[in-house]
């Protein structure tokens, strides 16, 4: 980095910008193929598109976007709340929940604590904790799943923040319910788990940890939660936190006004009842998931059993098959920033993407190609 004359936080220069999945326009122009030929399985986004609801509602609302949006998500606010049994001063609304995060490191972290996290988890808590000078650790996972006793072993009394991907990005895999619970239980009162939720939807309902009640109990828990994946609204970056009032009303305390757009709330309300959509896409992704795992088994190549509609697949060189299926005009995810050079990260799509994903991977095993 060339040198400025103005001094800044030393730990920025720690810190490397997230290297966010591949637009489908951007390999297009570079392909020199139209938007429609690619097939993006990189980035964990329906396959089904948005909530049909929310696409209604959106052009319903397209000729008010001339106000500024309401500061308070009042409308959006109470019916989550009523879907889940708390009322709206548990809920923070954010732009997506990586916002979310960042109110969090805000509000809780400095230099002089730690943010304790899993190793091969979402780099976002990494990268907000050294953002505000905090010392994240990270500690490693039990096989594919995030180990709950190495990061009891990790909190210290400088600790304030531990971060919980559940499920897992990139792995997919999810903790134990009972397990979890009993984690969460055991915390000390200096420490906040903040339970990232963004896939939970994809869960089967009783393996969903029950959260809000420990919540209401006194335990110190937040839950974050996104309409970017199971809702298909990834474009209009919207997502929330329930969290005991007092924590919540510090977030509230450091969100700026007006972060969440009018286009959002209005679609996240409409999908939010968008039962049909949501059923529609958890058949898709469960039937698609055992079709990508029998024609892996078949093809010899290892992943990772996932609960998410995303899955971890081993495929030697993960940046050159990233590359190779690029030239295909399929997005992947490679992923050595995780560590996980050998490893792809694949989205679960429409059936005819993952057939494509396929017939590509099977050319390039057997040397056609890449």
């Amino acid at each position: 980095m060339a040198e400025i004359p103005v001094e800044y936080n030393p730990w920025v220069d720690l810190l490397r910008p997230y290297e966010p999945g591949k637009p489908v326009e951007e390999l297009a122009r570079e392909l020199g193929v139209e938007p429609d030929a690619v097939v993006k399985l990189a980035s964990n986004e329906n396959a089904l598109g948005p909530s049909p609801a929310a696409v209604r509602a959106l052009q319903q609302a397209a000729s008010r976007m001339h106000l500024y949006p309401d500061g308070s998500c009042f409308y959006l606010a109470r019916r989550v709340s009523q879907k889940l049994g708390v009322t709206p001063d548990w809920l923070v609304f954010g732009s997506g929940s990586n916002e979310l995060i960042v109110l969090l490191a805000l509000v809780f972290l400095r230099p002089g604590v730690t943010a304790v996290m899993s190793q091969k988890s979402f780099l976002i808590y990494r990268l907000v904790s050294r953002t505000v000078g905090a010392e994240p650790i990270e500690v490693p996972m039990k096989g594919w799943t995030i180990d709950t006793h190495a990061l009891q072993e990790a909190i210290g009394e400088d600790c304030r923040l531990v971060f919980i991907a559940n499920p897992n990005n990139p792995t997919g895999t999810a903790v134990d319910r009972e397990n979890l619970e009993a984690f969460l239980d055991s915390l000390p009162g200096h420490v906040l788990a903040v339970v990232d939720e963004a896939y939970v939807e994809f869960m089967p309902e009783d393996q969903t940890p029950d959260l809000i009640s420990r919540m209401k109990n006194g335990r110190m828990i937040c839950s974050l939660r996104t309409f970017s994946k199971i809702y298909g609204l990834a474009g209009l970056r919207i997502g929330y936190c329930v969290a005991p009032p007092p924590v919540a009303s510090l977030l509230q305390r450091v969100r700026q006004p007006f972060n969440v757009n009018s286009a959002a709330q209005v679609a996240a309300l409409a999908a939010l009842d968008d039962e049909d959509h949501v059923r529609r896409t958890l058949k898709l992704v469960a039937s698609e998931r055992q079709f990508l795992e029998s024609e892996l088994r078949d093809l010899g190549l290892e992943y990772v059993p996932s609960v998410t509609n995303f899955m971890l697949v081993r495929t030697g060189d993960g940046r050159r098959t990233f590359a190779a299926l690029q030239e295909r005009h399929i997005i992947v995810r490679p992923m050595d920033v995780y560590g996980l050079s050998d490893f792809v990260r694949v989205t679960i799509g429409t059936h005819e993407q993952n057939q494509r994903l396929i017939v590509a991977l099977r050319d390039l095993l057997n040397g056609r190609g890449g």
